[in-house]
């Protein structure tokens, strides 16, 4: 949750167990929190104490959502091969027009707002019941829904660097991210759907939904009209096409959009 004009930074590395670990000294909130120390492998994410502010935090990323016939080794190193996706999901109002509890009206700024916005010392309170009402608890479906929240369509306009980084070797590859932003026909950027879903592991409703928001084809089923290929021929060309009734993992909110 950015607060307005927010940077924020944190560093990706291989953790003791071979589990991708992200680590942050920001004090921007987060859903979840960051935690005081490493998390391992089994233990309860939500028994180890939330990091202090200005202190470092961890999360350890799970195995839990890769393909379930692979090795704990091949998942340990499966959660550190991939890309950095960030998306503008919706953008939080600053208008005043809220009341002092989630969903009410009245002439304050959100709470939302009032939470993620950081003060004087550039620290923000992260009220874990207000960004989790957001985060976690609602699926939104309408407009309404949204802006009782104190959420607004996404504008886009973000920006990022990166840094990768040979420690044993002192060297480091830098670059700024790839930005895509949806346009009309003059150039003007267009209005961007809301697409917050509630970053909990419930089941998402329907195949078709899935199918919508992730290419992951360990989430993904596959109709007459869509068939998957389960093989190659020596070209490359996808063979053995067939229909798939149900995904090797059925997709959970949180693993939306992709």
């Amino acid at each position: 949750y950015g607060s307005p004009q927010d940077v924020w930074t944190a560093a990706v590395t291989q953790g003791a167990d071979g589990r991708l670990q992200l680590q942050s000294s920001d004090n921007t909130c987060t859903v979840p929190a960051l935690r005081s120390r490493a998390v391992a492998a089994g233990e309860d994410f939500d028994s180890i104490p939330a990091k202090e502010a200005g202190k470092l935090g961890f999360f350890n990323s799970s195995t839990g959502r890769l393909n379930p016939k692979l090795s704990a080794e091949q998942k340990a190193n499966g959660t550190r091969e991939g890309y950095v996706e960030i998306f503008n999901m919706a953008d939080i109002t600053e208008e005043a027009w809220y009341g002092a509890t989630f969903g009410t009206a009245g002439t304050a700024r959100s709470p939302l707002y009032q939470t993620i916005k950081h003060n004087s010392s550039g620290v923000a309170a992260c009220n874990t019941a207000v960004l989790e009402a957001v985060a976690l608890d609602t699926n939104f479906k309408t407009e309404p829904e949204i802006a009782a929240a104190g959420l607004n369509a996404p504008t886009g306009q973000l920006m990022a660097d990166w840094y990768i980084q040979n420690v044993a070797q002192s060297t480091t590859y830098s670059g700024a991210a790839t930005t895509l932003t949806a346009v009309d026909g003059t150039g003007v950027a267009g209005v961007g759907n809301f697409v917050l879903f509630p970053q909990s592991p419930t089941p998402a409703v329907t195949d078709e939904t899935v199918n919508n928001v992730t290419a992951d084809p360990l989430l993904r089923t596959a109709t007459a009209a869509n068939l998957i290929g389960t093989s190659k021929d020596a070209a490359g060309v996808a063979t053995g096409l067939a229909t798939v009734a149900t995904p090797v993992i059925r997709a959970g909110y949180y693993d939306l959009p992709d």
